[in-house]
């Protein structure tokens, strides 16, 4: 590198040089390198120098220039790039891959692309599919265009359907495709394609439409998006294709398709109801109150329910009462979409329907019907109060923190934070401000704060107590403690490898071991899940083989259909199904838990999570008997029992075992690490403004040995306690979580009450958050079942739940579970009965 171009560099280094303008760089000059081979043009991008304009102008065009600037993270958008340059290679790669790596990639780039087929697959490799539409014709009709062995380039992505969805719509020549598919015997192929190309004549007088739906049983996505194509559309209407027709859009169905009628009309004086997904247009409610048809109007925009009747329906008579108001008072039933004008609130309001509310924000919903008076306080009213069954909205997405306080003191207000999943710690030391959530709500009610929202647990927290303490707060039982109990985990091995000892037929242990060999080499799921999961099952085999053997075979089969989704995770955050992504998560190898995670799998995978036609009946009959309300309080009180009992047990059982942990030399080890998290503390906390000496009190009394020990026999206590009830009495436990759907959560929240308005004692279950946020408590219903049916004690355990729900609801779940999920006939298997 040249003197020149050095003493540039030193001066952009030591900050005298910020422009380059007036020292007359040349191309050659950028593309000079230094004794390390760095280019001078990468000292300028890498100082963020700008480059003179013409100098630029002459780098847009150079594939050497776009490379360095992808290197150095700069932008090439205005780059001019021929196909050539794009597939040069510098640094062991294609100049596309480095755009591709650096994000940089845009429609342009992939439009200018036409010889060379590789651009697909870089699309795809690096996740770019999006960029599939923008491939040119030439690269398209290269795609359809045989090569030496008679093979169309296309016919390598059969099997990537994301591929095959982007590519279809711009291919244009239908015989190659049908050439392909009828190679491939896979039809599915061409349901992208466009709808023109599907009515164009395949043979015998038959068009490809017709020949994929009637022969092939495939559904072209044409006919699931309707485009709006008149053409297409009247080819639907001479054959008779009304199932489709009548899914259209809005703006197809208001299409004229004959003599001035709408698509809309015309299919109703079919005999046929559209199902429109959404109203924004005046019209379709016009036409519809015409039709007599004005209950399929279920989501409609804001502005047509504002609009005055006597202008939809062109009868001045009808005075200004909105549509929306008309469709109430009428009794046509609105799906609660989200409405968020003030007006719609109001209507709501006054005509007593809270229930099309429930997806209104919650900024919506804190706007004032009167002085102290809001629509969220309304809501919560109607379902405390007047049976109203949705789920309480969610905390504001907001980053007004004044949103939050009234949220949060509203719900506490109404004594119903039972009803919102539990706060975390994380949420209420969010700052706002130089303040957190938690000191504005101890700013705003002190008491509401602490009786109502802050649960012991939250208190509990050192990082709460702190602020508590600090306002003068009495604060007992802080969690200061780090040691990690291993008790419960032992435990839980200890019992999984005492399960279901003894042999099996052949065709048992084939099938174990198939279950077991298909999770484990699957990538995902968790070893001591898996080997727990075929332990609950191999206990199950001892004691009912006949049924469990069918439940098996069927959990094989969908893992075999579903083997890239369904898996077992651990998870540190509980234990649940996901039916979004279809796996199980789970906290730690509980058989019981395992088993019942298990079963809303089953549940999902081969009944679609789909619940009796009469359950709500039968539910509420049971709800409103007395006589299982009683049985329930019988039950609830024992469950209490033997909670205390094994509390006191564990208690008794450690209390010498704690006094030999904690010797002097492990109390002095603690108040080492305490001294050391105190220190900490106290940089973690600046930010909370407590004045240093202050500060040090309150750790100093946070901090001792007595409080982390205490905190450490308290975690050991409860995990114990769990445990051993998780293990022991698995099946008592899925009985209460049973009761608890039945009563929508009021069991395990302790707010149901028996006939003499006396509280029922606390049990096992989801809560009253949960069921008002679901439809329905069958799925828990089911999950328990197949928990419980596996169990050493399950003859007895499912006798005692048939006593307390009765035969109505009890059959309801049994039937269903091994009827409608394991496709089992009951008259030739035995429910129980131990080997075979």
């Amino acid at each position: 590198m040249s003197e020149r171009l050095q003493n540039i560099i030193d001066g952009i280094n030591d900050g005298s040089i910020i422009f380059v303008f007036y020292y007359n760089l040349t191309m050659e000059d950028l593309f000079t390198k230094d004794i390390d081979g760095t280019y001078f043009l990468e000292y300028l991008l890498r100082k963020r120098i700008m480059i003179p304009l013409e100098l630029k102008e002459e780098l847009k065009t150079n594939a050497l220039a776009a490379y360095l600037y992808c290197k150095n993270d700069q932008s090439i958008f205005n780059f001019e790039l021929s196909e050539k340059d794009l597939f040069t290679e510098f640094d062991g790669k294609k100049l596309i891959e480095h755009i591709l790596e650096k994000r940089q990639i845009d429609k342009s780039i992939v439009e200018n692309i036409h010889e060379n087929l590789e651009i697909i697959d870089l699309l795809c490799n690096s996740n770019n599919y999006f960029y599939l539409n923008y491939l040119s014709q030439d690269i398209i009709t290269k795609l359809i265009t045989k090569d030496n062995n008679g093979i169309y380039p296309i016919e390598k992505y059969l099997n990537n359907k994301r591929l095959i969805e982007k590519i279809m719509p711009s291919i244009n020549d239908i015989n190659v495709l049908l050439e392909i598919c009828n190679r491939n015997n896979d039809y599915d192929l061409i349901k992208a394609v466009k709808a023109r190309m599907l009515i164009t004549n395949y043979k015998d007088d038959k068009t490809i439409l017709l020949f994929l739906l009637n022969d092939k049983k495939v559904v072209p996505d044409c006919l699931i998006n309707i485009p709006e194509d008149i053409i297409f559309i009247k080819y639907l209407i001479k054959n008779n294709l009304y199932d489709y027709l009548k899914k259209a859009s809005e703006d197809v169905l208001l299409m004229e398709v004959d003599s001035g009628k709408t698509l809309l009309e015309f299919l109703i004086d079919k005999g046929y109801d559209p199902e429109i997904k959404y109203i924004y247009n005046k019209k379709t409610i016009s036409i519809l109150y015409l039709k007599q048809k004005l209950n399929l109007a279920k989501f409609v925009s804001d502005d047509v329910l504002l609009t005055p009747v006597k202008e939809l329906f062109s009868d001045d008579s009808l005075g200004d009462e909105t549509l929306f108001e008309y469709m109430i008072r009428h009794g046509y039933k609105l799906n609660s979409s989200r409405i968020s004008s003030e007006k719609l609130l109001k209507i709501c309001y006054l005509e007593q329907r809270p229930d099309l509310l429930e997806e209104a924000s919650i900024s919506d919903l804190l706007k004032p019907i009167d002085d102290t008076y809001t629509y969220f306080d309304y809501i919560l009213d109607s379902i405390a109060n007047k049976g109203l069954k949705i789920r309480v909205p969610s905390c504001p997405w907001s980053s007004d923190v004044n949103e939050h306080i009234k949220y949060y003191t509203t719900i506490a207000k109404h004594d119903m934070m039972k009803y919102i999943r539990k706060i975390k710690a994380e949420t209420l030391l969010e700052k706002y401000g130089d303040k957190t959530l938690l000191e504005y709500l101890l700013d705003t009610d002190s008491d509401l704060t602490l009786n109502k929202i802050l649960s012991d647990d939250l208190k509990a927290d050192p990082d709460i107590a702190v602020i508590l303490k600090n306002r003068g707060i009495v604060q007992k039982s802080v969690n200061v403690s780090k040691e990690e109990n291993e008790y419960t985990t032992k435990y839980i091995e200890n019992i999984n490898n005492h399960l279901g000892i003894g042999p099996l037929p052949e065709e048992g242990e084939r099938l174990l071991n198939e279950l077991k060999l298909l999770f484990l080499t699957d990538g995902k799921s968790d070893k001591a899940l898996i080997t727990a999961l075929t332990a609950g099952y191999r206990n199950a085999l001892m004691n009912n083989y006949d049924i469990n053997i069918i439940e098996i075979k069927k959990l094989i089969e969908i893992k075999k259909e579903n083997k890239d989704i369904f898996y077992y995770i651990k998870n540190a955050d509980g234990s649940y199904f996901s039916p979004s992504n279809g796996s199980i998560f789970c906290e730690n190898a509980n058989t019981n838990t395992l088993l019942h995670e298990t079963g809303h799998a089953l549940h999902f995978y081969t009944a679609d999570m789909k619940t009796p036609d009469d359950y709500q009946e039968i539910v509420e009959r049971a709800r409103e008997n007395p006589e299982v309300l009683a049985k329930t309080k019988e039950y609830a009180a024992n469950y209490r029992k033997l909670i205390n009992n094994i509390t006191l047990l564990v208690e008794q059982r450690y209390d010498s075992f704690f006094k030999s942990y904690y010797s002097p030399e492990k109390v002095e080890e603690i108040k080492k690490n305490l001294t050391k998290s105190k220190e900490e503390k106290k940089k973690e906390y600046k930010e909370l403004h407590i004045p240093d000496e202050q500060l040090d009190m309150i750790l100093s009394d946070m901090y001792t040995q007595e409080e982390y020990i205490d905190h450490q026999k308290r975690i050991f206590i409860e995990d114990n306690v769990d445990a051993i009830l998780r293990n022991e009495f698995g099946s008592l436990l899925t009985i209460g979580d049973i009761l608890d759907a039945i009563y929508e959560g009021k069991l395990h929240s302790n707010t149901l009450k028996d006939n003499q308005g006396e509280a029922i004692c606390r049990t096992g279950g989801h809560g009253l958050n949960y069921y008002y946020a679901t439809l329905h408590g069958f799925d828990e219903m089911i999950a328990n079942f197949a928990a419980i049916s596996k169990a050493n004690d399950a003859k007895e355990k499912l006798k005692m739940l048939k006593s307390i729900v009765g035969d109505e609801v009890y059959d309801m779940i049994r039937n269903f579970y091994y009827q409608d999920i394991l496709k089992i006939n009951l008259e030739e298997n035995k429910v129980y009965g131990g080997k075979r």
